[in-house]
């Protein structure tokens, strides 16, 4: 195979400063003098794209679009904060309505039953099978202290009251009677 000629020496390489062809070459006053120009008609260009015509214009602008991105952002800041406590109000409006309603239903049921005030409030199931659970708990220890013969036993000598002896839960419900009723 035949080998590669070798280029002639020159041939292949960029020509050096020295040997620039001479009607190519700019003095350096004359680079520095276009690229001023180039300079000029990019931040004229520039100002013109924002619709100014002076830096000093440029900054005013972007100074007023900061300020604008500011209050705008504290105006997002304080409708969040609005909707906060909205929301905080709604909830608590709502735990309000639910508590009362709560509290209307144990009313309707210890009622019906015949439950007195007083348990009524002491009541604390939420549902309406609970509730209902409770009181008929509780109905067979009023009827028995209703029925059981009042007997009062005087001095200081809480053991002599006839009530006080036997069933723990029957003495509660006594003591409750007699509490609600002021026999």
């Amino acid at each position: 195979m035949p080998e590669d000629p070798k280029p002639a020496e020159g041939e292949g390489q960029a020509p050096t400063a020295q040997e620039a062809p001479a009607g190519n070459t700019l003095a350096q006053d004359e680079v520095n003098k276009l690229v001023g120009n180039a300079r000029v008609e990019a931040r004229s260009a520039l100002l013109k794209k924002f619709g100014v015509s002076t830096e000093d214009e440029l900054k005013t602008v972007l100074a007023r679009a900061k300020e604008l991105e500011e209050a705008q952002l504290t105006e997002v800041e304080k409708r969040d904060k609005r909707i906060a406590e909205l929301e905080a109000q709604a909830a608590a409006a709502q735990a309000a309505v639910e508590a009362a309603n709560l509290a209307n239903l144990r009313a309707r049921i210890g009622r019906e039953k015949g439950l007195p005030e007083p348990l009524i409030e002491r009541l604390v199931a939420t549902d309406e099978e609970g509730i209902s659970a409770e009181v008929d708990a509780l109905l067979p220890f009023l009827r028995d202290a209703a029925q059981a013969p009042q007997q009062l036993g005087g001095g200081t000598n809480p053991a002599a009251a006839g009530d006080m002896t036997g069933d723990p839960d029957q003495k509660m419900a006594n003591l409750l009677v007699r509490s609600l009723t002021g026999r």
